[in-house]
């Protein structure tokens, strides 16, 4: 209930770009969970309980403070036109989001399934190593560019430009971080995990192309949100999705987990050359 309440005034914050105030709700109420917790687990003594009450209290301050922030009280008005735009709209995010996890978590669920645990266990960790770069912007740049994005939606011009400097920005910090994984990894290999974890060399790096073509996703995906056109993420993550059937499993019986890691990188170069292309042309 507290994560519905807080989610339209944290949307808002996030819109209008007053990230200090998000950051400063987010902050009281993790400060309010660790001392409501170990008050209750040390003093009260109430064990697992503290952690439920902790999470409580520290929803309702977040709720609150989201409210307080964003200057937002909800209202019990039903606008029937609007909800239908919504659902419309949230249909297609809930889609593409089904479609995202598959993408990133098919790979992995196809290994255990048709290689097996030991390769896996390479692929995960080849997998991790090298989506650190793109992890990491992801999570920088997310809200940041939504927010842009939504509020350029109405000028196309500086709505293109946006998205090019955006891009430009994240692949500042991208190229050198992937770069520096592909030329590092077979010393890192070597001397931090051991000789056993050789086979994941040359996956990580070709997972960190893969990587570098991720994150056009992070950023054309906000792009196409926050335009009202989801769809056209859709569609691209179904042709990936599609290139991915096709290729992972000739590939991967014939390469092991590298022809698994060549299958989902030339599905996402593809991916991004599309998205590319789509942002030009809206």
């Amino acid at each position: 209930i507290f994560l519905g309440i807080e989610t339209v005034p944290s949307s808002l914050l996030i819109k209008e770009l007053k990230f200090k105030r998000k950051a400063a709700v987010e902050i009281i109420s993790v400060s309010v969970f660790l001392v409501i917790t170990v008050y209750l687990a040390g003093s009260a003594g109430l064990g697992v309980w503290s952690l439920v009450y902790g999470q409580f209290f520290s929803m309702l301050v977040n709720a609150v403070g989201m409210m307080a922030a964003a200057k937002f009280i909800p209202s019990f008005n039903f606008d029937t036109g609007l909800s239908k735009s919504m659902l419309k709209y949230g249909k297609q995010i809930i889609i593409t989001g089904v479609l995202s996890y598959i993408l990133i978590q098919g790979d992995s669920f196809f290994v255990g399934k048709v290689l097996g645990a030991i390769y896996l266990g390479y692929y995960v960790l080849a997998y991790t190593i090298a989506n650190l770069p793109s992890t990491a912007i992801s999570l920088v740049t997310s809200a940041l560019s939504f927010s842009i994005f939504a509020q350029l939606q109405d000028n196309k011009e500086y709505l293109r430009i946006a998205y090019l400097k955006i891009l430009r920005v994240s692949y500042f910090v991208i190229l050198p971080i992937a770069g520096g994984i592909f030329i590092i990894s077979p010393e890192f290999v070597k001397i931090v995990l051991g000789n056993k974890w050789l086979l994941c060399i040359p996956v990580i790096q070709v997972l960190c192309l893969f990587s570098m073509f991720r994150s056009f996703h992070h950023i054309g995906g906000y792009f196409f949100q926050a335009i009202g056109k989801p769809k056209v993420i859709r569609n691209v993550q179904l042709l990936e999705l599609v290139l991915v059937i096709l290729l992972i499993y000739p590939l991967s019986i014939k390469y092991s987990i590298m022809g698994t890691a060549l299958a989902m990188t030339a599905s996402f170069l593809i991916g991004a050359a599309s998205l590319l292309v789509l942002v030009r042309n809206n």
